[in-house]
């Protein structure tokens, strides 16, 4: 038997070692705890998902649009995968880790699923801001459309004396382009709303509307009607209580002015082409990317399809050029909105409000109907404004060319009387 001697000095040696051995796995172990908890925490979109599985898995930077239809030529909107294990909402992926959730809004448990998946909501009190909340004074948004009396709308309701105007009629702030800003620089990805709504309020008089709950103001920017589900991820994520307004005009007479505005040498450019040439190119372009079949006879049984629903879906993260002629078709886009309110848990019929460029001066109700269901009371200081009618020198449209983009335009009007309802059956029909 042999008997090893340790000096009492030896015996401290190890167990100093085995003490530092011990603290060492401990802040292993740990960090593996934390690490693990902030790999779940990564966020995902549906949105976002599609663009980068059509970009095949890059994410959309400068030139990325025209990446996209080159890696998706078939234009197919691409099923939405199931979310991974590790991209879990918040809630779920902290619960696992043994960690509490924190910085959620207290109505988390009441926010709907596709507003969990593409926001990020952390460090917000609500998502629905409660009534009585000055945020909630941040109350309508004009969507659009172009060249069909936006400008006019507005200064007849910032002519109310309840209605204060932000620093600008079109703030521009749920523009896809600038709003990625709050999406981690990716058109589409997960909306940053804490940092969105600092950025937006700051556009309006917070102090008045905090010293005077009885007063509402709003923005106008005509660009979001087009982008019904691009745009409505950034403003039900930010402002869900909002109530929009969407302004329309006789659909050929719109086209026509918005060709001449943007032919305006003061502004744009003088020497464009002609407008039939400029109009069939936008049509041939929707027709490429299968928004419109090849002919107007096909129109009836293309409409309201998947095909058509998933080309225009990829159509509107096509940012090219101002695509005049799909301004004009208002049933696709107000059936786009109607869905993206429908999706947040929202009543269309209740938060959709939709005006006759038309009727804004010649029928009173009109806006006494609009006030109304913004919450405003009848004012004698207010007071129905002119919609800016700019005076072009052009020619006429060519009669056959009318005929032509009539036959087109026709179906989709059908399709806007049904949509919004026999009170407007025939309104932009033609004798």
């Amino acid at each position: 038997m042999v008997t090893v001697n340790v000096d009492q000095k030896d015996q401290g040696c190890c167990s100093c070692w085995r003490k530092i051995f011990c603290v060492v796995l401990g802040a292993l172990v740990l960090l593996k705890v934390v690490y693990t908890a902030e790999d779940n925490k990564k966020p995902f979109d549906s949105h976002g998902s599609l663009i980068r599985e059509a970009l095949g898995g890059k994410s959309q930077t400068k030139g990325g649009n025209q990446g996209m239809m080159r890696n998706n030529p078939g234009r197919q909107r691409p099923k939405q995968q199931p979310v991974p294990k590790h991209q879990a909402p918040l809630h779920q992926s902290t619960a696992r880790a043994g960690l509490q959730p924190q910085n959620l809004p207290k109505d988390y448990d009441k926010v709907p699923s596709y507003i969990k998946q593409n926001c990020d909501l952390r460090g917000i009190d609500y998502w629905m801001v409660p009534e009585g909340d000055w945020r909630r004074q941040v109350a309508f948004l004009i969507l659009g459309e172009k060249k069909s009396g936006t400008t006019g709308l507005f200064q007849t309701l910032n002519s109310h004396p309840q209605v204060i105007p932000g620093r600008k009629k079109e703030l521009i702030f749920f523009n896809p382009k600038r709003f990625k800003h709050w999406e981690g620089d990716e058109i589409g990805g997960k909306v940053k709303v804490a940092s969105a709504r600092r950025a937006l309020f700051n556009q309006f008089d917070r102090e008045a509307l905090m010293q005077n709950r009885s007063l509402i103001t709003g923005e106008g920017t005509p660009e979001y009607l087009l982008y019904p589900d691009i745009c409505d991820k950034a403003i039900l994520c930010t402002i869900p209580w909002v109530k929009t307004i969407a302004i329309i005009r006789e659909p050929v007479d719109r086209l026509y002015s918005h060709y001449n505005f943007l032919k305006d040498p003061t502004k744009h450019n003088a020497t464009m082409a002609p407008f039939e040439t400029f109009v069939k190119r936008d049509i041939d372009a929707l027709q490429t990317h299968g928004v419109l079949p090849e002919t107007p006879a096909e129109i009836p049984r293309h409409m309201g399809s998947k095909k058509e629903s998933d080309a225009y879906l990829n159509y509107q993260y096509m940012f090219q050029g101002e695509r005049q002629f799909v301004r004009s078709l208002y049933a696709l886009q107000l059936e786009g909105w109607s869905r993206a309110l429908q999706r947040v848990g929202k009543d269309p019929k209740k938060d959709l409000h939709v005006v006759i460029s038309a009727q804004v001066k010649s029928n009173p109700k009109v806006t006494g109907d609009l006030l109304e269901w913004l919450g405003l009371p009848p004012s004698e200081e207010h007071k129905v404004k002119e919609a800016m009618i700019t005076k072009y020198t052009s020619v006429p449209i060519d009669p056959k060319f009318k005929e032509y983009l009539n036959s087109i335009i026709a179906p989709y009007n059908k399709r806007l009387y049904k949509f919004l309802g026999k009170d407007y059956e025939g309104i932009f029909d033609r004798n």
